[in-house]
């Protein structure tokens, strides 16, 4: 491990890479290795009148809004922009070679760096990802700038320290982003990101009001729920169930008529709109940000192989030169493995089809069992002595059910994200372009099929297939009619198939009845499941997952320094003799 270490920091000081090593030596725990980019390693008239009066009241009218961010005056002056090259320095305006480049460029440039520096002597790698997977390095990572709590003056906050106050805490969720500072300090594409992120959420807003409004308008009262006409429905089971009034799925009904009423079809209607003018909106600013950060005459960065890509193509020209033992034949070979071919790739593409036709299986199965679930929980509960059990099968069966959706959809969520990032790889994408979009159509359709699979169900399938023989008898007046009647009926006898009717109804196992909708429609089910999974995924996912956990493994590590530093304290303090 040393020797390895040992080159790959020798050929990164080659780079042009300053190394800067702990000066004391450590027997235990980690050793920290510094790499600094010095300066040689970069080869990479105002308005008036009524709109200035508007545009002032506007300004104080968004004061409480604006982040606490210094000034920063932006020239008129716009300067011509190309690839940096140390060729071509007297071309460039360079007031200060400390300030040139900020600091997500430099950290761009020392990661290419690390990525693609060769280790030939003592082992057939290349980059600093292949060393971290091998062991010889524990990570690798840029450092933030300083502190992020502020010690001095207010006006003397570093840039992470104005992101902290201003940008990433709970209490500034009202205020505009800091969108210039964001970009300085993490580069152009998070950038345009959290700039992305803002306007969305920003036009969620009016979406949100009108929603509230459509759901929360009265409406007459329903026919259901008139217990003057007495429905009487057939029973929910066979043999322990009875006969039941149609008016006492009234309060389901209610729930279920505010998320389906008339105003639905206006908010629908409402929603095409609006992301019409989201995706308009986000082109302007898009464009504007473009303009302002000097993006739009950049051509795209020239892409070199990715480490892996090289690493595995290496390893082919050996296997290659090994066999061959005449000159000719040699240089005929070295002409023919510039590139990995399909032969190369096919296992990979093999396992990539077997396992996303496994996962989607997987997914099927975990929709199936949850239905299963449900079906004999329902009975069960229907055949108990209990009243009050009785009556509330339905919201158990469902409060239930979906929880335990929730927890399948969170595990193969994150399984199915490390499956992506693995058949992704014995793909061996050439770039990272190439990489990335493979990797996102794969995380997309294996998440996607897994977060929506049992809400496909509930609202297409689940309650459609009990449907009235008279299908079979309606008017055929004219050819349009006739066409509806066949598509109907053939619709009708697939269902009738899966589901039954009253009657003659299917049975799972031979003894449990499929699952019918409740007397209002699917609809508030479907809610259900839909704000359950939504909101749990948002509440567990991203914050238990990615704030929750890291702050709880900080939490354990600074205890565990803590206690680590007292012992080491203990140790070296001297021996105290007592007198005697």
């Amino acid at each position: 491990m040393d020797l390895i270490r040992q080159e790959f920091e020798a050929s990164l000081q080659e780079a042009g890479l300053e190394i800067e090593r702990d000066k004391e030596l450590k027997t235990q725990g980690h050793s920290f290795t510094r790499v600094h980019a010095p300066w040689p390693s970069y080869d990479l008239k105002e308005e008036s009148g009524f709109g200035s009066t508007m545009s002032t009241v506007w300004r104080k009218m968004n004061q409480p809004f604006q982040p606490k961010v210094p000034h920063q005056d932006h020239e008129r002056t716009k300067f011509l922009t190309h690839c940096f090259s140390r060729d071509k320095l007297h071309l460039y305006n360079i007031p200060s070679k400390d300030t040139f480049f900020d600091n997500a460029t430099r950290g761009r440039i020392v990661y290419e760096i690390l990525r693609r520096t060769v280790c030939v002597r003592t082992c057939q790698t290349i980059g600093i990802s292949t060393l971290i997977a091998k062991g010889v390095y524990d990570a690798a990572f840029p450092l933030h700038d300083g502190d992020y709590k502020v010690i001095g003056q207010p006006e003397e906050r570093s840039d992470r320290q104005v992101l902290h106050d201003e940008w990433a805490k709970y209490s500034a969720f009202y205020k505009y982003q800091p969108i210039d500072l964001v970009r300085k300090y993490f580069g152009e594409k998070i950038g345009l990101y959290f700039a992305w992120l803002g306007v969305y959420t920003q036009l969620l807003i009016p979406a949100s009001i009108v929603e509230s409004l459509c759901s929360d308008m009265e409406w007459r009262r329903l026919e259901m729920c008139d217990e003057r006409l007495n429905f009487t429905m057939c029973p929910l089971c066979d043999g322990a169930c009875d006969f039941w009034h149609l008016s006492t799925a009234c309060g389901t009904a209610r729930a279920s008529h505010l998320f389906d009423n008339p105003a639905t079809v206006f908010f629908a209607i409402f929603m095409s709109l609006w992301a019409v003018l989201f995706l308009e909106h986000w082109k302007r600013r898009q464009i504007s940000l473009s303009f302002s950060w000097d993006l739009t005459g950049i051509e795209d960065d020239e892409e070199h192989p990715r480490p892996r890509y090289e690493t595995i193509l290496l390893q082919k020209k050996q296997r290659k030169e090994k066999k061959v033992k005449k000159k000719k034949k040699k240089k005929k070979n070295e002409a023919a493995i510039e590139k990995l071919t399909l032969k190369d790739r096919l296992p990979g593409y093999f396992i990539n089809v077997s396992s996303i036709l496994f996962m989607f299986g997987l997914t099927f199965s975990a929709v199936f069992g949850v239905i299963i679930y449900r079906i004999t929980v329902s009975a069960l509960m229907a055949m108990s002595p209990d009243p009050e059990t009785k009556s509330n099968v339905r919201v158990t069966v469902t409060a239930t059910a979906v929880i335990i959706n929730l927890v399948v959809i969170l595990i193969l969520d994150e399984i199915y994200g490390a499956v992506a990032l693995w058949l992704t790889e014995l793909e061996i994408p050439k770039t990272e372009t190439h990489f990335e979009e493979r990797l996102i159509l794969k995380a997309f359709l294996l998440k996607f099929m897994n977060a929506y699979a049992p809400i496909f169900y509930v609202a297409f399938f689940k309650g459609r297939y009990v449907l009235h023989e008279r299908v079979n008898h309606l008017p055929l007046k004219n050819m349009y009619s006739s066409i509806l009647s066949i598509f109907v009926v053939r619709v009708w006898v697939f269902t009738r198939r899966f589901a039954g009717r009253p009657g003659n109804y299917v049975y799972v196992f031979n003894d449990y009845r499929m699952e019918e909708c409740a007397p209002g429609g699917c609809l508030i089910e479907l809610c259900i499941q839909l704000s359950i999974i939504m909101l749990g995924k948002q509440l567990i996912q991203n914050n238990i997952f990615e704030i929750g956990i890291p702050k709880l493994k900080k939490l354990v590590r600074a205890i565990k320094d803590k206690g680590s530093a007292e012992k080491k304290m203990e140790e070296e303090r001297p021996p105290q003799h007592g007198c005697l």
